[in-house]
């Protein structure tokens, strides 16, 4: 899978995630949220996996999902 469509699909999973201090975000599955992720980036080539991740973590900095001290400094 390159790149532009795993890009693609990360985009589409994190399009409807709960803010973070919501009931919505209490109850977000972490680890339905991991396999998808994983998912993805199996299927790319070594280096687009590490960023396939990275940016899944970002959305979930973004969205207030990621618990304080985990997010890296320069996302701050």
């Amino acid at each position: 899978m390159d790149r532009a469509t795993a890009t693609a699909l990360i985009d589409q999973l994190c399009r409807d995630l709960p803010a973070g201090g919501t009931s919505e975000a209490d109850e977000f599955d972490y680890g339905w949220f991991r396999e998808r992720v994983g998912s993805v980036a199996e299927h790319c080539r070594a280096a687009d996996g590490i960023y396939i991740w990275q940016y899944a973590l970002w959305h979930l900095d973004q969205a207030g999902l990621m618990p304080e001290g985990i997010a890296p400094l320069h996302w701050t």
